[in-house]
């Protein structure tokens, strides 16, 4: 199977978390005056043979900001131009799902996001949120009410940012605070289904 999808959407008053100082604990919500998302999505799905399913997408989304007038201590800053903060413009996955016999069932994938900037309310100059790939799986024995299974996430170990917070929004300051994605895994997973 093959789907797929374009997409435009057009943004009035979003709301946009401005940081107003230094402080990370200084921010407000403000209302954008427009914005507009417009991209694609691919995905396909492929019974290889009666035990073997692969499966993959891609994504593209470029956002931008039409209208985006900030204000930080009574100072108009105009942020017209700028992407959505942490809005990775290509995103890739795939992976597959094995079944050797009737109840053993095995899960592998990856997905990769782009580089992203990390704030639409400064001047965007790098992609300071890193791309990213992410490898899982997922492996066990179930029945039709029961599982047992064995997951690894980020098998990589990659290290990546959810979010981040600069010191100055408009100066640009390197980070001070930020939230690391999730690390490295494994787990065991018992399922029960009624």
């Amino acid at each position: 199977t093959v789907n797929a999808n374009a997409f435009y959407i057009d943004w009035t008053d979003q709301q946009v978390r401005v940081q107003l100082s230094n402080n990370v604990f200084d921010a407000e919500t403000q209302n954008a005056g427009s914005s507009n998302v417009r991209g694609f999505e691919l995905e396909s799905r492929y019974a290889a043979t009666e035990t073997l399913d692969l499966y993959g997408s891609v994504g593209y989304a470029k956002t931008e900001f039409d209208e985006f007038i900030v204000l930080i201590s009574g100072v108009e800053t105009d942020f017209a131009g700028n992407e959505f903060a942490f809005a990775p413009q290509w995103t890739v996955n795939g992976g597959f799902t094995w079944r050797p016999t009737e109840n053993w069932v095995a899960n592998v994938n990856a997905n990769h996001s782009t580089a992203a900037y990390i704030r639409a309310d400064r001047p965007q100059t790098s992609r300071d949120s890193e791309a990213r790939t992410l490898v899982n799986f997922r492996t066990g024995w179930e029945n039709d009410t029961y599982g047992i299974y064995l997951t690894g996430a980020n098998l990589l170990d990659e290290e990546y940012l959810q979010t981040q917070f600069p010191n100055d929004p408009i100066a640009g300051d390197p980070p001070e605070f930020a939230q690391f994605g999730r690390p490295q895994t494994f787990s065991i997973q018992l399922q029960a289904r009624f």
